[in-house]
């Protein structure tokens, strides 16, 4: 589970590595730049809703959102 811009920013680093990518080509894939990448990695920018799902879908992975219990 993710709660924070810090926890959200490693797990889609550790997920571009994995697919083999880097900061650059994801920034291309998705129209932003490169430095924008690296500050959401870091989890140094809080990201909307509607930015994470394009990380997401880019990086091959499935955003959930779950209720508390």
């Amino acid at each position: 589970m993710i709660v924070d811009p810090g926890t959200l920013g490693k797990a889609l680093k550790h997920r571009r590595l994995e697919l083999d990518l880097t900061q650059v080509k994801l920034a291309r894939r998705l129209g932003m730049t490169q430095s924008y990448i690296a500050a959401v990695e870091r989890g140094d920018r809080e990201t909307r809703w509607s930015t994470v799902l394009e990380l997401a879908r880019a990086l091959e992975l499935e955003a959930m959102l779950i209720p508390r219990e």
